[in-house]
């Protein structure tokens, strides 16, 4: 599946005040139009841990150099 968000809507709102709403497009064809708040509860409910990409960078490095000691000693 392909997301992506190609064009925004300037719209006004039931008391008049306007806002920019995102249409959000799943695989070319427009899905639903949303406003940034919504936007942002999404990205809230599904971002992974802040340490997770910690605990990644240590496995990686760990295992970056466990791989360049054995080809240094081949």
């Amino acid at each position: 599946m392909h997301f992506s968000i190609p064009e925004t809507e300037v719209r006004s709102g039931e008391n008049g005040s306007s806002y920019v709403a995102y249409n959000i497009h799943v695989n070319g064809v427009l899905h639903c139009r949303v406003r940034y708040s919504q936007l942002l509860g999404l990205h809230e409910q599904v971002r992974l841990p802040v340490s997770l990409p910690v605990f990644l960078f240590s496995v990686f490095a760990s295992l970056y150099t466990h791989t360049h000691t054995q080809l240094f000693f081949f």
